[in-house]
């Protein structure tokens, strides 16, 4: 039999080398700061799907079985998937795998309201030096303008700039100026 302050003292150890162990994940595996003046942008995305089930047949008949599906996104570009929460009353939910993606999958054997599901992930980008791969960057092109437009615009543009105070006025300015 083990001493009490044994059993304390083992107790309490593992728990330490949970917590230091869940730290090390979050840190390395992660990539999420530890110290308090570094952050990381989390991003909450969230799905809600509506629907009201139809019967075959007459309207007496009882409701159809229901099988609902939703394509779910994967980690791309240096984004990494935190956390997924699913939010379905009454339904059964599996998730399956279709070739290379998962599927969110809600079943029920019988409905005769309408329903809403949900879906919600948290996504971080992994490391921000990381670029998006294969955009291409164009950058427009200055008009080419006639003379009298070229003043014309310089007219305009001066003319907005001096009736507004900073870049969101003159903006409203300018659309105003272009509906009117």
């Amino acid at each position: 039999m083990i001493n009490s302050k044994v059993q304390i003292g083992l107790i309490a150890g593992v728990l330490i080398a949970l917590g230091i162990g869940l730290t090390l994940y979050k840190a390395i595996s992660l990539d999420l700061p530890l110290v308090p003046d570094q952050y990381r942008e989390v991003w909450t995305i969230e799905s809600k799907t509506s629907f009201t089930p139809t019967r075959t047949g007459n309207s007496s008949q009882t409701a159809t079985p229901v099988n609902v599906e939703l394509r779910l996104p994967s980690a791309q570009a240096g984004w990494v998937i935190l956390e997924e929460h699913f939010a379905s009353s009454g339904f059964g939910f599996s998730i399956v795998e279709q070739g290379d993606a998962n599927v969110a999958r809600w079943t029920r054997q019988s409905l005769d309201r309408p329903t809403t599901l949900y879906y919600k992930m948290q996504i971080y980008r992994a490391s921000d030096n990381l670029a998006l791969p294969g955009l291409p960057v164009s950058v427009a092109q200055k008009p080419l303008l006639e003379p009298d437009q070229q003043a014309a615009m310089d007219r305009l543009l001066d003319r907005l700039q001096q009736q507004s105070s900073d870049i969101e006025s003159f903006v409203q300015l300018l659309l105003q100026g272009i509906s009117a």
